[in-house]
């Protein structure tokens, strides 16, 4: 929530960033944005770190190393529905016209989407994290990097025609 607040502040009200090819107000955006990108980085975060901190269990009994993985997934699809639970409110509050059929048939497509590729990157963030030890700190620098150059905080209205075939390159 804090986030959200100083984001809004900042892009929104002092930056001004326009959101013409959305319905809805630069929050409204900024919320849905950042509540996606938190679920992300906390999967793939907690992925990554599965094995180095289950090793003591990984070296006594054999098991599939795939399931720390699933298990912290699944821990942070828990946190994103909370989330929905207390943000949906909000944007009713920001005037957002929420349409239930909708979200009811995209939000568990968005939701298995994002979990596979944070799964997928933080299995093989989680191997580099082994075999390099150092690893583990480049990962937060990167997510960091990775937050600002995502379309999270900006909207396509604000990039350059030169810059367009970047945006259209990034998968976030």
């Amino acid at each position: 929530m804090t986030s959200f607040i100083l984001f809004a502040f900042a892009f929104g009200l002092l930056v001004k960033i326009p959101t013409p090819e959305y319905s809805s107000p630069y929050s409204a955006v900024l919320i849905v944005g950042i509540l996606f990108w938190n679920f992300f980085s906390a999967s793939l975060n907690s992925v990554s770190g599965s094995l180095i901190n289950n090793i003591g269990l990984i070296k006594k009994v054999y098991f599939p190393r795939v399931v720390f993985g699933l298990a912290r997934v699944f821990v942070a699809v828990i946190d994103l529905l909370f989330a929905l639970i207390f943000f949906i409110p909000v944007l009713w509050y920001l005037d957002v016209t929420i349409h239930f059929s909708r979200l009811v048939v995209y939000l568990p497509f968005c939701i298995l989407t994002t979990l596979l590729f944070a799964w997928g990157m933080g299995a093989i963030i989680a191997i580099l994290k082994v075999k390099y030890k150092d690893f583990g700190h480049v990962v937060p620098l990167v997510m960091q990097i990775l937050f600002y150059a995502s379309p999270i905080v900006y909207t396509l209205s604000i990039v350059p025609e030169k810059y367009m075939y970047l945006y259209k390159m990034n998968p976030f």
